[in-house]
């Protein structure tokens, strides 16, 4: 992996950090929104790891998407 996608990954999984931390539910939205944007736009995800990466933003599986990300 080149380092700006390394970079970006890691990104992700701060955005991710962000999402899964304390807060109300109206900006836990927008966090949420925020990550699922981020991932759309996310040069380290081919487009197969993108719509996996966005299934799980979906279904708010927060755990499984740390370990996908951790993984890419």
């Amino acid at each position: 992996m080149s380092k700006t996608n390394a970079a970006d990954a890691v990104l992700l999984l701060e955005q991710l950090a962000q999402v899964v931390k304390e807060g109300d539910n109206d900006v836990r939205e927008v966090r949420i929104a925020k990550l699922s944007d981020a991932v759309s736009g996310a040069k380290c995800l081919n487009v197969p790891e993108r719509k996996e990466a966005e299934a799980l933003i979906k279904i708010r599986d927060w755990p499984a998407l740390k370990k996908y990300l951790e993984e890419i």
